[in-house]
Protein backbone atom coordinates (compact mmCIF):
# COMPACT_ATOMS: atom_id res chain seq x y z
CA UNK A 1 0.00 0.00 0.00
CA UNK A 2 2.81 2.44 0.86
CA UNK A 3 3.97 2.83 -2.75
CA UNK A 4 0.52 4.08 -3.76
CA UNK A 5 0.20 6.69 -0.99
CA UNK A 6 2.00 9.49 -2.87
CA UNK A 7 -0.15 8.83 -5.93
CA UNK A 8 -3.35 8.81 -3.87
CA UNK A 9 -2.34 12.06 -2.19
CA UNK A 10 -1.96 13.69 -5.60
CA UNK A 11 -5.06 12.20 -7.22
CA UNK A 12 -7.45 13.33 -4.49
CA UNK A 13 -7.04 17.12 -5.03
CA UNK A 14 -6.78 16.53 -8.79
CA UNK A 15 -10.13 14.71 -8.88
CA UNK A 16 -11.74 17.41 -6.75
CA UNK A 17 -10.32 20.10 -9.04
CA UNK A 18 -11.69 18.39 -12.16
CA UNK A 19 -15.01 18.00 -10.37
CA UNK A 20 -15.11 21.78 -9.93
CA UNK A 21 -14.11 22.27 -13.56
CA UNK A 22 -17.12 20.21 -14.61
CA UNK A 23 -19.25 23.13 -13.41
CA UNK A 24 -16.81 25.88 -14.40
CA UNK A 25 -15.34 24.97 -17.76
CA UNK A 26 -14.50 28.61 -18.36
CA UNK A 27 -11.59 28.10 -15.93
CA UNK A 28 -10.23 24.99 -17.66
CA UNK A 29 -7.39 26.67 -19.58
CA UNK A 30 -6.15 28.60 -16.56
CA UNK A 31 -6.30 25.49 -14.39
CA UNK A 32 -4.35 23.38 -16.90
CA UNK A 33 -1.65 26.03 -17.39
CA UNK A 34 -0.99 26.76 -13.73
CA UNK A 35 -1.53 23.15 -12.67
CA UNK A 36 1.17 22.10 -15.13
CA UNK A 37 3.50 24.79 -13.77
CA UNK A 38 2.90 23.49 -10.25
CA UNK A 39 3.54 19.92 -11.36
CA UNK A 40 6.79 20.90 -13.09
CA UNK A 41 7.99 22.86 -10.04
CA UNK A 42 7.40 19.92 -7.74
CA UNK A 43 9.11 17.46 -10.08
CA UNK A 44 12.22 19.68 -10.09
CA UNK A 45 12.27 20.38 -6.36
CA UNK A 46 11.62 16.73 -5.47
CA UNK A 47 15.34 16.20 -5.97
CA UNK A 48 15.94 18.37 -2.89
CA UNK A 49 13.06 17.06 -0.81
CA UNK A 50 14.24 13.46 -1.10
CA UNK A 51 17.62 14.53 0.34
CA UNK A 52 16.44 16.11 3.58
CA UNK A 53 12.65 15.81 3.93
CA UNK A 54 11.31 12.40 2.95
CA UNK A 55 12.00 9.31 0.85
CA UNK A 56 8.59 8.05 -0.30
CA UNK A 57 8.24 4.82 -2.24
CA UNK A 58 6.84 5.32 -5.74
CA UNK A 59 5.24 2.99 -8.24
CA UNK A 60 8.14 3.10 -10.74
CA UNK A 61 10.89 3.98 -8.27
CA UNK A 62 12.02 6.93 -10.41
CA UNK A 63 14.17 9.78 -9.06
CA UNK A 64 11.69 12.17 -10.69
CA UNK A 65 8.43 10.25 -10.19
CA UNK A 66 5.22 10.98 -12.09
CA UNK A 67 3.56 11.18 -8.67
CA UNK A 68 5.38 14.47 -8.10
CA UNK A 69 3.81 16.03 -11.18
CA UNK A 70 0.34 14.75 -10.31
CA UNK A 71 0.65 15.97 -6.73
CA UNK A 72 1.94 19.38 -7.82
CA UNK A 73 -0.83 19.64 -10.39
CA UNK A 74 -3.51 18.77 -7.83
CA UNK A 75 -2.36 21.02 -5.01
CA UNK A 76 -2.10 23.91 -7.47
CA UNK A 77 -5.41 23.56 -9.30
CA UNK A 78 -7.51 22.95 -6.19
CA UNK A 79 -6.65 26.18 -4.32
CA UNK A 80 -6.56 28.07 -7.63
CA UNK A 81 -10.17 27.05 -8.29
CA UNK A 82 -11.46 27.12 -4.73
CA UNK A 83 -12.12 30.85 -4.52
CA UNK A 84 -13.67 31.49 -7.98
CA UNK A 85 -15.77 28.31 -7.91
CA UNK A 86 -16.98 28.43 -4.30
CA UNK A 87 -17.53 32.19 -4.28
CA UNK A 88 -18.94 32.47 -7.80
CA UNK A 89 -16.11 34.56 -9.24
CA UNK A 90 -14.24 34.74 -12.50
CA UNK A 91 -11.34 36.79 -13.89
CA UNK A 92 -11.85 40.11 -15.66
CA UNK A 93 -9.67 42.88 -17.03
CA UNK A 94 -8.77 45.67 -14.64
CA UNK A 95 -6.47 48.64 -14.35
CA UNK A 96 -3.88 46.65 -12.43
CA UNK A 97 -0.41 46.29 -13.90
CA UNK A 98 0.77 42.96 -15.28
CA UNK A 99 3.67 41.39 -13.43
CA UNK A 100 4.88 38.50 -15.59
CA UNK A 101 8.50 39.68 -15.45
CA UNK A 102 8.39 40.06 -11.68
CA UNK A 103 6.85 36.60 -11.34
CA UNK A 104 9.58 35.05 -13.50
CA UNK A 105 12.21 36.93 -11.49
CA UNK A 106 10.77 35.46 -8.30
CA UNK A 107 10.94 31.93 -9.73
CA UNK A 108 14.59 32.42 -10.74
CA UNK A 109 15.60 33.97 -7.40
CA UNK A 110 13.60 31.38 -5.44
CA UNK A 111 15.28 28.55 -7.34
CA UNK A 112 18.70 30.03 -6.60
CA UNK A 113 17.92 30.49 -2.90
CA UNK A 114 16.32 27.06 -2.59
CA UNK A 115 19.04 25.06 -4.35
CA UNK A 116 21.89 27.21 -3.05
CA UNK A 117 20.58 27.23 0.50
CA UNK A 118 19.89 23.51 0.54
CA UNK A 119 22.91 22.17 -1.35
CA UNK A 120 25.41 24.86 -0.39
CA UNK A 121 24.42 25.86 3.16
CA UNK A 122 22.64 22.73 4.33
CA UNK A 123 19.33 24.48 5.03
CA UNK A 124 16.24 22.29 5.05
CA UNK A 125 14.64 22.45 1.61
CA UNK A 126 11.01 22.12 2.68
CA UNK A 127 11.37 24.88 5.26
CA UNK A 128 13.03 27.13 2.71
CA UNK A 129 10.20 26.43 0.28
CA UNK A 130 7.58 27.44 2.83
CA UNK A 131 9.42 30.69 3.60
CA UNK A 132 9.86 31.58 -0.07
CA UNK A 133 6.21 30.91 -0.88
CA UNK A 134 5.09 32.93 2.13
CA UNK A 135 7.30 35.84 1.06
CA UNK A 136 5.88 35.74 -2.47
CA UNK A 137 2.24 35.63 -1.36
CA UNK A 138 2.74 38.36 1.24
CA UNK A 139 4.44 40.60 -1.33
CA UNK A 140 1.67 39.99 -3.86
CA UNK A 141 -1.04 40.81 -1.30
CA UNK A 142 0.77 44.02 -0.33
CA UNK A 143 0.99 45.04 -3.98
CA UNK A 144 -2.53 43.85 -4.78
CA UNK A 145 -4.71 44.29 -1.69
CA UNK A 146 -7.72 42.90 -3.58
CA UNK A 147 -6.00 39.48 -3.62
CA UNK A 148 -5.73 39.25 0.17
CA UNK A 149 -9.22 37.81 0.69
CA UNK A 150 -8.88 35.21 -2.11
CA UNK A 151 -5.55 34.13 -0.60
CA UNK A 152 -7.03 33.81 2.91
CA UNK A 153 -10.04 31.93 1.56
CA UNK A 154 -7.89 29.47 -0.41
CA UNK A 155 -5.60 28.89 2.57
CA UNK A 156 -8.50 28.13 4.92
CA UNK A 157 -10.36 25.83 2.51
CA UNK A 158 -7.27 24.00 1.27
CA UNK A 159 -5.84 23.50 4.75
CA UNK A 160 -9.13 22.24 6.18
CA UNK A 161 -9.71 19.74 3.37
CA UNK A 162 -6.07 18.59 3.36
CA UNK A 163 -6.30 17.91 7.11
CA UNK A 164 -9.30 15.65 6.55
CA UNK A 165 -7.53 13.88 3.70
CA UNK A 166 -4.32 13.44 5.67
CA UNK A 167 -6.15 11.96 8.65
CA UNK A 168 -7.82 9.42 6.36
CA UNK A 169 -4.62 8.57 4.50
CA UNK A 170 -2.06 8.56 7.31
CA UNK A 171 -4.19 7.47 10.25
CA UNK A 172 -6.26 4.87 8.38
CA UNK A 173 -4.67 3.70 5.12
CA UNK A 174 -1.00 3.93 6.10
CA UNK A 175 -0.69 4.83 9.81
CA UNK A 176 3.12 4.40 9.96
CA UNK A 177 3.99 6.05 6.67
CA UNK A 178 5.86 9.03 8.14
CA UNK A 179 7.64 6.87 10.70
CA UNK A 180 9.17 4.94 7.82
CA UNK A 181 9.74 7.58 5.17
CA UNK A 182 10.18 10.94 6.89
CA UNK A 183 13.73 12.23 7.30
CA UNK A 184 12.63 14.63 10.04
CA UNK A 185 11.42 12.20 12.69
CA UNK A 186 14.15 13.12 15.18
CA UNK A 187 14.13 16.86 14.60
CA UNK A 188 12.00 19.81 15.68
CA UNK A 189 10.53 19.90 12.18
CA UNK A 190 9.06 16.42 12.60
CA UNK A 191 6.20 17.38 14.95
CA UNK A 192 2.89 15.65 14.19
CA UNK A 193 -0.74 16.31 15.05
CA UNK A 194 -3.98 14.34 14.83
CA UNK A 195 -2.12 11.06 14.95
CA UNK A 196 0.39 10.87 12.12
CA UNK A 197 -0.08 14.20 10.31
CA UNK A 198 3.16 16.26 10.09
CA UNK A 199 2.70 19.92 10.99
CA UNK A 200 5.19 20.94 8.32
CA UNK A 201 3.00 19.29 5.67
CA UNK A 202 0.08 21.47 6.73
CA UNK A 203 2.33 24.54 6.61
CA UNK A 204 3.22 23.56 3.05
CA UNK A 205 -0.46 23.64 2.10
CA UNK A 206 -0.88 27.02 3.79
CA UNK A 207 2.06 28.50 1.87
CA UNK A 208 1.35 26.84 -1.47
CA UNK A 209 -2.40 27.56 -1.60
CA UNK A 210 -1.85 31.31 -1.15
CA UNK A 211 0.76 31.18 -3.91
CA UNK A 212 -1.50 29.17 -6.22
CA UNK A 213 -4.59 31.38 -6.04
CA UNK A 214 -2.73 34.68 -6.53
CA UNK A 215 -0.51 33.68 -9.47
CA UNK A 216 -2.85 34.32 -12.38
CA UNK A 217 -4.34 37.68 -11.35
CA UNK A 218 -0.89 38.93 -10.35
CA UNK A 219 0.68 37.91 -13.66
CA UNK A 220 -2.21 38.99 -15.89
CA UNK A 221 -3.30 42.10 -14.01
CA UNK A 222 -6.85 40.74 -13.92
CA UNK A 223 -9.17 40.84 -10.92
CA UNK A 224 -11.82 38.59 -9.47
CA UNK A 225 -15.34 39.64 -10.37
CA UNK A 226 -18.82 38.15 -10.24
CA UNK A 227 -19.50 35.25 -12.62
CA UNK A 228 -22.69 34.53 -14.49
CA UNK A 229 -23.49 31.20 -16.07
CA UNK A 230 -23.61 32.36 -19.69
CA UNK A 231 -19.88 33.15 -19.56
CA UNK A 232 -20.18 36.86 -18.92
CA UNK A 233 -19.20 38.67 -15.79
CA UNK A 234 -20.82 41.05 -13.40
CA UNK A 235 -19.24 43.72 -11.27
CA UNK A 236 -18.52 42.91 -7.65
Amino acid sequence: MDKYIYLIGGLLPTFVAFGMLWFRRDLLKIALVYGSIGGAILMITEFLYTRDYWSPPTILGSRFPVESFIFGFGITTFPLLSYPVMRGKTFASSGHQRHLNLYLLFLVVAAGVLFGGSLGLGANSILLSIILLAVFTTTVCLMRRDLTMPAIFAVIVTTAISLVGYVLIFDVLSPHFWDKYSLLNHSRLGVKILGDVPVIEILCYVAWSGFAVTQHPFISGERFTGWVKDGGSASR
